[in-house]
């Protein structure tokens, strides 16, 4: 084999090499920031797997998910079958290799047309606070239910009346929360507000309750015998 013929063929082995090696490194880039699809499937599966063992209210559709590779998670739309307005994000983290999700999104929607038609004088607002990231829970815990009301004043019976019609609308749309945020602005700028309270609280007895709390108003205390927050005035209503 002459010089010339090795040089070429040398430089030719050298060239598919660097090919090589640079499409590794590019297919090597690309599985960091946009994942792959044999990776995308798998997980799409798993999402599909969670909803369906979670959430039998309605039929929901998982599209397909997409990765974000600064935070290490896959995330995908979810959507009901028969209500496109009823969407929320299924979302599959890699450092755990747990799902979780926003449904609160979907409790929202759904229960505040619900305490709107219940309280249509009163109802200001509903949100809901969840864990989810961290959290070892899964479906991710709804950890507060928080409800603001505008009412004529702060009379105890009226409060509790409120709350607990509250409590019974939710469960009866099959829904609970391990507590409750429960806050009140009369018609003459004073508030009251009333956090982390379990549903075992919101009964016959919270006329009393109430009662107690407001003996120290302009107060931020806690009530020792249920460990419930309470303040007063300083909370505000947005």
């Amino acid at each position: 084999m002459n010089k010339s013929n090795f040089f070429k063929r040398a430089t030719k082995i050298i060239a598919i090499t660097i090919g090589i090696v640079l499409s590794i490194l590019l297919l090597f880039i690309l599985n960091i920031f946009f994942s792959n699809p044999v990776s995308k499937c798998i997980v799409w599966n798993k999402m599909e797997a969670y909803v369906a063992e979670n959430y039998t209210d309605f039929d929901f559709h998982v599209r397909f998910p997409q990765y974000n590779w600064y935070d290490g998670y896959y995330s995908a739309e979810t959507i009901a079958k028969d209500d496109e307005n009823i969407k929320f994000e299924v979302f599959y983290w890699t450092y755990n290799g747990r799902c979780d999700d926003d449904y609160d999104k979907v409790l929202i929607y759904l229960l505040t047309p619900i305490l709107q038609g219940e309280f249509p004088d009163d109802f200001y607002s509903f949100h809901v606070i969840t864990t989810r990231g961290f959290s070892q829970a899964s479906p991710p815990l709804r950890d507060y239910a928080t409800i603001k009301f505008k009412v004529e004043s702060l009379e105890p019976a009226e409060l509790a009346e409120i709350m607990i019609k509250s409590l019974t609308v939710i469960e009866q749309k099959g829904y609970e929360f391990k507590k409750y945020d429960f806050c009140f602005k009369s018609n003459d700028e004073k508030y009251m507000s009333i956090h982390e309270i379990g549903p075992e609280y919101i009964n016959e007895s919270l006329t009393d309750i109430i009662a107690e709390m407001q003996e120290d108003f302009d107060y931020d205390g806690y009530y020792k015998s249920t460990g419930i927050w309470y303040n007063f005035k300083y909370n505000y209503i947005d």
